[in-house]
């Protein structure tokens, strides 16, 4: 093959992806968020499912099952002292989200951060099929942070 052919591959093979992308953006559902997603650093999974409307997610796996002492890693940071003995495997860690179709995320959610025991308002975003962006903020969106999520 010479240059020009493989050039003119390469850039039509770019156009196909960016189109790609963008019908697939504006074809997102709010079901689009359901199913199993690797924490940002691997070392816990989450399954996204959807209750009586609204969507949650749940911590089905963590590399690290065990703690220092050899025993079972608990909810120990709990707020409500019934639930610190409970296993983190099974722990509803994102809650009551609602799609907001106009923007094109899930809203209106909370997520539960088991190493301080806090709670903080949240948001998603679905990029990419492959990419959650789960925003968690105090107050305003803009002042909080993002990490992103891969799909299993």
């Amino acid at each position: 093959m010479n240059f020009r052919l493989i050039r003119r591959i390469i850039i039509l093979s770019l156009i196909f992806v960016q189109v790609a992308n963008g019908v697939d953006l504006f074809s997102q559902t709010a079901d689009a968020i359901l199913g199993e997603w690797f924490a940002p650093d691997k070392d816990g999974k989450f399954l996204f499912y959807k209750d009586k409307g609204k969507y949650y997610g749940k911590l089905i796996w963590i590399k690290e099952t065990k703690d220092e002492q050899g025993n079972l890693k608990v909810d120990k940071k709990n707020p409500d002292p019934a639930k610190r003995n409970n296993p983190m495997v099974g722990t509803v860690i994102f809650s009551d989200f609602k799609w907001d179709s106009e923007e094109l995320k899930w809203v209106d959610g909370k997520v539960y951060d088991a190493r301080s025991g806090d709670t903080w308002s949240c948001e998603i975003r679905l990029p990419s099929n492959l990419v959650l962006e789960v925003r968690g903020y105090l107050v305003f969106s803009w002042l909080g942070k993002s990490a992103y999520f891969t799909r299993y």
